[in-house]
């Protein structure tokens, strides 16, 4: 029976799509178009607010809406707000700014719709929302054939990963009868529901990044403009792990899909790492520690405890503000990613260098930044696991990202070059300024933030 249809709990998605449709019609100028944007952001995250109170079903059960996913999407919206703003500054993207925030309001839709859908056919239609654009963008960047070779790269790995997530779901549906994730549980120890999880594994990690199925990652990363692979690189992350901790509800009794979702969190972790070291182009050397980083995060999903939920969503809050920043920081310093590029930065301007080697230790893990303390809440669900070889695997691979991310570093501050200042505007440095203290706050002044996350986990 379908339930009352609520047009204000879809609001946010609905706003979204205004602010698309008005960006491609109107076209507007640069500036217009950036404030029209942070603007439709914002009304979409005002419009989220009813929805942090109470829980409701909706549209026959397909949509819900409550707390916790009303937390994961403020912390979409807030992570397109931060790339609306990256685009703006980003040089190569100036003529085409209307374009590329339409693309990025198009993605935000999808990934909301991601996190409140509880129906397997909405859940893929909302991953196509989010993956086609996110082509787009990848392959935006005119006149460059890295950038158009790369979305076409994703797009091709993109439509296989479609094609294994649909053909699980119908096989599921074909078992069951059902799309609502809540009905499938009965058909999960069976062979033919086996093999129905294996095809939505597939297609879930490879929307994360996660190994073995990360190969789009890297060629999208640094054939895109370092803003695009910055949003890229969270926003999509987070409706993923919203939908795989929603489904874990539903399919923790599958052995088959834990086993799998360990294999994954250990060889992200490894390889993200090791194949991190030999980089030379910062988008590139990100995006192998955005694999890396999935793999922390598959590490506490696998948990299914409360506890594990919690370090989920905490870990992705503090990776949105460390590695949007990170990539701003490339963006005004970096415009084609070469790590040579930050030579010097350290004497050219101080701020900036110190703003990245805030990120770069955060995302290492190391104290009083916020990575740190994600990390922290990551092994103490692990623990209460039991899960000692992922914990193992996670101390050592953070060591090991500690080497990559001190080359950057060590350019910065060590090495030799030219040392004419390097001026960057007020919006930048109100930008990075404002992601540093996001950090720093969830580092040091974490315990307010991680009282209201265990209240609505």
């Amino acid at each position: 029976m379908i339930g009352r249809i609520d047009l204000a709990s879809i609001m946010p998605e609905i706003l979204l799509l205004f602010g698309t449709t008005g960006l491609l019609l109107v076209r507007p100028p640069r500036r217009a178009a950036g404030i029209l944007s942070l603007t439709t952001v914002v009304l979409s995250f005002w419009a989220t607010l009813p929805q942090w109170i109470g829980t409701r079903a909706l549209f026959g059960g397909t949509y819900v809406t409550g707390p916790f996913p009303a937390a994961f999407k403020a912390a979409a919206l807030l992570g397109t707000a931060v790339a609306i703003v990256i685009v703006f500054l980003d040089k190569r993207l100036q003529e085409h700014i209307p374009e590329a925030n339409a693309l990025i309001l198009f993605t935000a839709c999808g990934a909301l719709l991601l996190i409140s859908a509880r129906n397997f056919l909405l859940a893929y239609l909302a991953f196509e929302m989010l993956s086609v654009s996110s082509y787009a963008l990848v392959g935006s960047r005119p006149g460059e054939i890295k950038s158009a070779e790369a979305g076409l790269k994703y797009a091709v790995f993109g439509g296989a990963a479609s094609a294994f997530l649909l053909y699980g779901i119908s096989l599921l549906y074909g078992m069951t009868g059902t799309l609502q994730y809540g009905l499938v549980g009965p058909v999960l120890s069976s062979g033919a529901g086996i093999v129905a999880v294996l095809f939505v594994f597939v297609g879930v990690m490879y929307k994360l990044a996660a190994a073995p199925f990360h190969y789009w990652s890297p060629d999208a990363f640094e054939g895109a403009a370092p803003s695009i692979a910055g949003y890229l690189s969270v926003v999509p992350k987070i409706a993923g792990f919203a939908f795989l901790i929603f489904l874990l509800d539903f399919l923790g009794d599958s052995r088959a899909f834990l086993a799998l979702l360990t294999a994954s969190a250990f060889l992200s972790m490894t390889y993200g790492n090791l194949a991190a070291i030999a980089q030379k182009n910062v988008p590139r050397l990100l995006a192998y520690s955005s694999i890396a980083h999935a793999g922390y995060i598959l590490v506490a999903a696998g948990t299914l405890g409360t506890s594990g939920r919690f370090a989920v969503f905490f870990y992705l809050a503090a990776y949105l503000f460390m590695n949007l920043g990170a990539f701003l920081v490339t963006t005004v310093v970096a415009p084609t990613g070469a790590i040579s590029e930050f030579r010097a930065l350290s004497r050219r301007n101080a701020f900036l260098a110190f703003a990245m080697a805030v990120f770069l230790f955060s995302l290492t893990g190391l104290p009083p930044f916020g990575g740190f303390v994600g990390k922290l809440f990551i092994l103490s669900a692990a623990i209460d696991r039991g899960a000692w070889f992922l914990i193992a695997a996670l101390v050592v691979n953070t060591v090991i990202s500690l080497y990559y991310y001190a080359r950057i570093l060590k350019e910065m501050y060590l090495e030799d070059g030219d040392e004419t200042p390097f001026p960057a505007s007020a919006t930048a440095r109100f930008c990075v300024g404002a992601l540093t203290a996001g950090v720093f706050l969830l580092g040091i002044a974490w315990s307010p933030v991680a009282a209201l996350l265990q209240r609505i986990t």
